[in-house]
């Protein structure tokens, strides 16, 4: 009996099924074939050279499956050899699309095994945010424990930031450690707003944003160039970001700085984000920037 488990849980992961993902198979996995010390990444494509949306970690459990494709077919599991069958999974890799703590992307079926996740469970999984909550120490983080919403952003934050971490280790990017501990600091002390839940709302989507843009896990369009005067300025738009966000870089250095992520705020016409020390109204091909108090009138370089 353990071996036709055993036997069906590895055609689930490794056989190929439709091109087009569909929720077929188990209704959860766990990370599996991961050396320690290791993590899995949740890749925004199932290509191994897509960009990183986050990660799952050694021990990872209630994976939610949302469909696979590629892999071996059943003629080729029951005919091939194990190094055929290894060559043919190079050629053809199985990918599943997967949800894990409110991240959703494709992950290499080798490293996934079926797992029974309870109802109860799942719902425990998906309604806590990624910090233990014995240990929630004052206001805020005691109000991310309790609402849903915040938790799934906490859950989010938490995977784009292991990956800004793995890009760190591997890729010589700047260590995100201290800004984190930073930000932390500043969402607990949303305690003192007016609105605490929108104070660290903001907080939450403004850091996501912040990490995904500044350690590529997002696809970057196009720049678009304007002339500002006596000064170059290069804008590239984040659209997909909560709330969508722009990279201003300006040429020469304004006050010692030349590079400011901002992000989009209410605006009757146009578009009109707001960073450090810094804002940006684009309407038509024209601009107007506040760069640290120096007013530019700005024209897209055609």
């Amino acid at each position: 009996m353990h071996d036709h488990r055993l036997l069906a849980a590895v055609l689930l992961v490794f056989l190929s099924g439709k091109s087009v993902a569909e929720a077929d198979g188990p209704d959860h996995f766990r990370a599996s074939a991961i050396e320690p010390g290791n993590i899995l990444n949740i890749h925004r494509n199932p290509d191994s050279k897509a960009t990183v949306a986050g990660v799952i970690p050694v021990d990872g459990t209630c994976i939610r499956n949302l469909g696979c494709q590629g892999g071996l077919t059943l003629n080729e599991f029951t005919t091939l050899s194990p190094t055929e069958q290894a060559q043919r999974l190079q050629e053809n890799p199985r990918w599943c699309k997967i949800s894990y703590q409110g991240i959703t992307g494709w992950v290499n079926g080798h490293h996934l095994a079926e797992q029974h996740c309870d109802q109860h469970t799942a719902l425990d999984e998906n309604s806590l945010p990624a910090f233990d909550c014995r240990r929630a120490n004052g206001t805020v983080e005691e109000l991310v424990c309790s609402d849903p919403s915040l938790a799934q952003l906490d859950r989010q934050l938490n995977g784009v930031y292991s990956a800004a971490l793995q890009r760190y280790r591997i890729d010589n990017y700047e260590d995100p450690r201290a800004e984190q501990r930073g930000w932390i600091k500043g969402r607990n002390d949303c305690w003192k707003a007016d609105d605490v839940r929108q104070c660290a709302l903001s907080a939450y989507h403004h850091r996501i944003a912040e990490l995904q843009v500044h350690y590529g896990q997002l696809e970057a369009p196009s720049a678009v160039y304007f002339n500002c005067e006596a000064s170059a300025l290069t804008a590239v738009y984040y659209p997909q970001t909560i709330p969508p966000a722009v990279v201003l870089t300006i040429t020469p250095a304004t006050h010692n700085v030349s590079q400011v992520l901002a992000y989009q705020q209410p605006s009757g016409s146009g578009a009109k984000y707001q960073g450090r020390n810094v804002s940006f109204r684009e309407h038509q091909g024209e601009a107007r920037l506040n760069w640290s108090d120096k007013q530019l009138n700005c024209k897209v370089v055609d």
